[in-house]
C-alpha cells in the first residue's frame, strides 16, 4: 500500500462531498494505516519508527517490524527484521500402545518432548466390557508413553494417546 493508494480527506463519493465527521474518520484511518503498516522498497522504510511497526517490504518480498526504533536525531538508525511465525506448539504426536494378554502396562516410544509437555488419552478398546480393562496413560519420560489398566486379564486393550510439546 502506497501513500498515493489511499483517498484523500474531502474525497467525493458517489458525487457528494464527504461529512465533516467523515473527512476526520477518513485522515484518522489514514494515519493509523500510514503509521502501522506501508510498503515499498527498503530504502522506503520509514526513516521514524515506532517499536512494533510493520512494513511490506518489497526488497525482500515480507514484512518486517521495527525491533528497535533507533536515535534519528543522533544518527542511529532503526533496526528492522523479519516478522516471523510464532507457535506455540513445537509439535504433535499420536500413537497406540497395546496391552498384552496377561500383562497391566506397555509403553511406546516417542520423540522427545519438553517439560511443557502435555499427554491426552484419546480413547482405548479393551475387548471387553469389563471395568478392570479401562485404560490410562502417563508420560513416564520425554520420549516414553505408558499405558496401564487396573489389571492383567485374558484380553488385550489398544490405547491411542496424543502428546503436545508446548514451546
Amino acid at each position: 500500500m502506497n501513500v498515493s493508494d489511499l483517498p484523500q480527506p474531502g474525497a467525493w463519493l458517489n458525487g457528494q462531498k464527504m461529512s465533516s465527521i467523515g473527512q476526520q474518520l477518513l485522515a484518522a484511518l489514514r494515519f493509523g494505516i500510514l503509521w502501522l503498516w506501508a510498503s515499498g522498497p527498503t530504502s522506503a522504510r520509514p526513516p521514524t519508527p515506532v517499536l512494533g511497526q510493520l512494513f511490506w517490504d518489497t526488497t525482500v518480498g515480507g514484512m518486517v517490524v521495527c525491533t528497535n526504533p533507533g536515535a534519528p536525531m543522533s544518527g542511529t538508525p532503526a533496526t528492522w527484521g523479519p516478522l516471523a511465525p510464532v507457535s506455540a506448539v513445537n509439535s504433535v504426536q499420536y500413537g497406540t500402545i497395546t496391552i498384552p494378554n496377561g500383562s497391566s502396562s506397555a509403553t511406546g516410544a516417542i520423540t522427545a518432548v519438553g517439560a511443557k509437555a502435555a499427554l491426552f488419552n484419546l480413547g482405548f478398546s479393551p475387548g471387553t466390557n469389563d471395568a478392570t480393562y479401562d485404560a490410562y496413560v502417563k508420560l513416564t519420560s520425554s520420549t516414553v508413553v505408558t499405558a496401564s489398566r487396573v489389571a492383567a486379564g485374558g484380553f488385550s486393550t489398544v490405547v491411542e494417546f496424543m502428546v503436545i510439546d508446548y514451546a
